[in-house]
């Protein structure tokens, strides 16, 4: 068993107390401090294809969430290119703190009682999600262009936060959107990631308050949806940065979206992937995880 310890600075403690207990009950741990040697820590180069070394061999990466997660470039940077290769996740609670909004639809675990002793209900755990999904892991290894496009993803600096507004009868296109903006770089969250149990509307606004942006995929089905409208408006209000991805089917944006500028959606988004990565980037801060 491999697991890939991903943690903010402030947890390095409680991170190498949970390694060195992996390590004595014989799994394999990748954690910043040991995996990467100190005379490459500063190569950026390196240190991002270690990372994505330890990535591809862990069979699942196990994210320590404390109040100081949010902040943490590199933790985002390791978890979006998790997602990216559909690498099983586990949410671990080590210090009370909301979940951010696009690990919401992942594995969680709680042992902010006991965070010090954790190791081996974590270990139990992550051979649940091992097992479960060793039959879809990818057995290909990857080509150059998939290491270079990986090594992007560990190399974003500044990566939005995206809403995906849509109505249902776009789910599978907001999929692609949300695959194509992880690809990119980008921290991801749309409904289909809530799972089922979960507080629905109290996760929809948790999700928009932590979003930087919303893109809307604005179709005819869209502009009938209450909910879709709902989280429009509550975005404008928060003032969020909103690019709508408007139908060949409608004409023009409403009145209360009219003077955003907007990409024409296509059914192949690969079309429009460099328009909706420039709007992303035109608007963004430089950290906008402060």
């Amino acid at each position: 068993m491999n697991i890939f310890l991903s943690y903010p600075r402030a947890d390095a403690e409680i991170a190498h107390k949970l390694a060195d207990d992996f390590e004595r009950a014989g799994v394999s741990v990748w954690i910043w401090t040991k995996s990467v040697p100190d005379d490459l820590k500063k190569v950026r180069e390196k240190r991002h294809e270690m990372k994505q070394q330890g990535i591809e061999q862990a069979d699942v990466l196990v994210a320590l969430l404390s109040p100081d997660f949010k902040g943490s470039i590199g933790v985002s940077q390791e978890i979006i290119y998790a997602q990216h290769r559909d690498k099983p996740i586990l949410a671990v609670m080590v210090r009370p703190t909301e979940v951010p909004f696009y690990l919401l639809g992942a594995h969680q675990l709680d042992i902010s009682d006991d965070p010090i002793n954790g190791a081996g209900r974590i270990a139990q755990k992550v051979e649940q999600l091992s097992a479960s999904s060793r039959d879809d892991a990818p057995s290909e290894p990857l080509s150059a262009e998939e290491l270079e496009e990986g090594r992007q993803i560990l190399a974003e600096e500044s990566p939005a936060r995206v809403f995906i507004a849509y109505a249902r009868a776009q789910r599978g296109l907001a999929k692609t959107l949300s695959e194509l903006l992880i690809k990119n770089g980008h921290a991801v969250f749309y409904d289909a990631k809530i799972k089922a149990g979960a507080m629905w509307r109290q996760t929809i606004q948790r999700a928009l308050d932590d979003a930087s942006h919303l893109a809307v995929l604005w179709t005819p089905e869209a502009a009938h949806s209450d909910e879709v409208e709902r989280e429009v408006s509550y975005a404008l209000a928060e003032k969020k940065i909103i690019i709508p991805l408007l139908s060949r089917e409608i004409p023009k944006l409403p009145y209360h979206l009219h003077s955003l500028h907007y990409i024409v959606l296509e059914d192949d988004l690969d079309m429009i992937e460099q328009d909706l990565l420039h709007a992303i980037a035109q608007f963004s801060e430089d950290d906008l995880w402060q």
